[in-house]
């Protein structure tokens, strides 16, 4: 097994595995338009295992061509028209017009493969030097061409105008995120994939590989900038092993570069690469083990007093100016809570979207205040409305005058299986500056 072939199967499954996370892990009323996003990748794992099979295909094979052909031509049209649907979902009339212009242009091609693909490729090679699509420069073929460049150009266009939308600094800077890295990665791949195959056809198998790394770094952008909102709990399990398979696969290629070009050393054997992966696989899973006992000797040698002190001065420099939804995503991504909401009013400034309904926020205000200390008791008729969005404290904040003039609520710790009291009781300091931040700022 070539190393090619054996990064086109890591791609072919880490593809899969980001989007089926993306769809599962989104809430209800995101998964309307998450199944766009599977689809697509749905699709892009088709045109990954048709140039995969293609390229391996035996010289006695010819019958498969035709069908492979569909995956490696129709296949990324398809991917294209649901990741279209996807990001274009917000506007309409935009969406409608792109979708229906990409899926007139698929049913064009897809006539053209099925009942004359003279105009668009004139016959294949199977050969020991590498198979290989002899495609025809023509009208239709550069049609093809203008297809990808338009459909990014759209996709970079939708992008742009979600990012103008989003109130979250957070979800805006993992949209620009996306969009910067998104387009360098489809260039390649609309290069390696659409434009190339006319000089050099066996350069196709790097055309998936970027399309992989589009894929990651959508997922990652996704956790990490909150752009969807992802709560499934199986969603820890799969996305380590996207991140041991994508690990996996960076290392195999610096290894094969270090023996290929340092050490002068090729042809090695399909089982020095399969036995090279298990290592680095196995060194991945055990990092967790490895961090827990890291995690120990740091708790045994700095306190988080320590760090809470860096916190506070951090949060000292943004008193003055300060934006009640920007600190409440300062302290969520700092504290390490899945969520951080700031009630001032009738109005809940969060660090991430979460509707409250104007029932919901008159309830959490007419909590009493604490007996002691800034942590309110919850009655059971407010701990349903808390369960719901899954709050689980809530601080009062004080003016300068002893008076409650809005709350903070407190979600889930990440990286955590529970809601420890000592967890509240660090968080009293912080709190208190809130307060004062957000008291200053109203006179």
């Amino acid at each position: 097994m070539q190393l090619k072939n054996f990064i086109m199967i890591l791609s072919a499954i880490t593809m899969l595995l980001s989007g089926f996370c993306i769809l599962v892990g989104s809430r209800k009323k995101e998964r309307k338009f998450t199944k766009f996003y599977f689809l697509s990748v749905f699709f892009g794992t088709i045109y990954t295992i048709s140039i995969l099979a293609f390229l391996n295909l035996p010289l006695n094979a010819g019958t498969a061509v035709k069908y492979l052909g569909y995956g490696i031509f129709l296949a990324p049209v398809l991917m294209d028209i649901f990741l279209l649907s996807y990001i274009l979902y917000p506007f309409k009339l935009f969406r409608g017009f792109s979708v229906f212009l990409a899926t007139l242009f698929f049913l064009f091609i897809s006539f053209i493969l099925t009942f004359d693909t003279a105009d668009f490729y004139n016959g294949f090679s199977l050969s020991t030097d590498g198979n290989s699509f002899n495609i025809v420069s023509g009208p239709i073929y550069l049609s093809y061409i203008l297809f990808f460049v338009i459909s990014s150009v759209f996709m970079i266009i939708g992008l742009l105008l979600r990012a103008k939308q989003i109130r979250s600094l957070n979800t805006k800077h993992g949209l620009i995120f996306l969009t910067i890295s998104g387009a360098l990665l489809r260039i390649l791949m609309v290069v390696f994939g659409i434009i190339l195959p006319f000089i050099k056809f066996e350069l196709i198998y790097l055309s998936p590989i970027m399309l992989s790394l589009m894929v990651i770094l959508d997922y990652y952008a996704v956790l990490r900038f909150q752009i969807l909102m992802l709560s499934s709990r199986a969603l820890k399990v799969l996305s380590y092993v996207i991140l041991v398979t994508t690990a996996g696969a960076a290392y195999m290629l610096i290894f094969y570069a270090i023996i290929t070009f340092l050490f002068k050393i090729r042809g090695l054997s399909t089982e020095i690469y399969i036995l090279t992966f298990i290592m680095v696989t196995i060194l991945l899973l055990i990092l967790p083990i490895m961090s827990e006992v890291l995690h120990f000797i740091r708790s045994l040698v700095l306190k988080d007093q320590v760090y809470l002190a860096y916190l506070l001065k951090k949060m000292n420099k943004m008193s003055g100016k300060v934006d009640a939804d920007a600190l409440a995503e300062f302290l969520a991504s700092n504290l390490h809570f899945n969520y951080v909401g700031i009630v001032i009013g009738k109005k809940v400034h969060g660090s991430k979207l979460e509707e409250f309904s104007e029932f919901e926020i008159s309830e959490l205000n007419a909590l009493a205040e604490p007996e002691r200390g800034v942590w309110q008791k919850i009655d059971a008729g407010t701990q349903k409305i808390l369960d719901e969005h899954k709050i689980k404290a809530v601080a009062a904040m004080f003016d300068a005058k002893g008076n409650v003039f809005g709350q903070i609520l407190v979600g889930e710790p990440t990286g955590k299986t529970g809601f420890e009291r000592r967890d509240l009781a660090q968080l009293e300091l912080v709190v208190n500056l809130v307060s004062a931040m957000i008291d200053s700022r109203a006179k």
